[in-house]
């Protein structure tokens, strides 16, 4: 309600229309030309091209991102035939204590894979932020590619949350606890909503 006014009725309070209140603080901070001048330029086909070319690259960022999910997925799957969750035992986010264990003497066949799991991921967290924040940079607002952007970065938060909490708690590997089927189960639910 508060959100729009007319710059007729700036001076007034009047609610309706269609400036964004932070343009009206512009505008008493200013004058109202210089409004009216950002507007326009906010709406100038100048911008909406620059705009318009970053789209091709957002789509192939959202394929690029596609695919590593879908390796995230693959790689998870490893580690759960191979009971590898544990391999790099209950830290996290480091692996056995460090931050890259193939640099050890001689790492375990389970640590590589759960290690190869967690790098994956790590990559997969700023890309998907990344894609949340042109979302909201190159569509407008309503745009259905926003609200998606939005669930893809919740449900990456989630699944990494339930993965963390997984090893800190030991729910891995040889685990056959209630406790871990609920937890892998939810990781499960939340992985195919991803």
């Amino acid at each position: 309600m508060w959100g729009n006014i007319r710059l007729s009725d700036a001076g007034k309070g009047v609610a309706a229309g269609s400036v964004p209140l932070s343009a009206i603080m512009h505008l008493l901070a200013n004058n109202e030309k210089s409004l009216t001048d950002s507007r326009n330029a906010a709406r100038s086909p100048e911008r909406d091209e620059r705009l318009a070319k970053w789209r091709v690259p957002y789509s192939r960022l959202a394929w690029i991102a596609l695919g590593i999910n879908i390796l995230i997925i693959l790689i998870g799957t490893v580690v759960r035939a191979t009971n590898s969750g544990d391999g790099c035992g209950s830290h996290w986010p480091l692996c056995n204590g460090e931050a890259n264990p193939l640099l050890s003497n001689d790492p375990q066949l389970k640590t590589i894979i759960e290690f190869t799991h967690r790098i994956t991921s790590a990559i997969d967290g700023p890309l998907i932020l990344t894609l949340l924040i042109g979302a909201f940079v190159l569509f407008p607002r309503g745009a259905s590619i926003r609200k998606a952007a939005v669930c893809t970065f919740v449900l990456t938060g989630v699944e990494a949350f339930i993965g963390a909490y997984l090893v800190k708690k030991g729910l891995v590997a040889t685990n056959t606890s209630i406790t871990r089927a609920v937890w892998l189960s939810l990781h499960l639910v939340n992985t195919f909503f991803l």
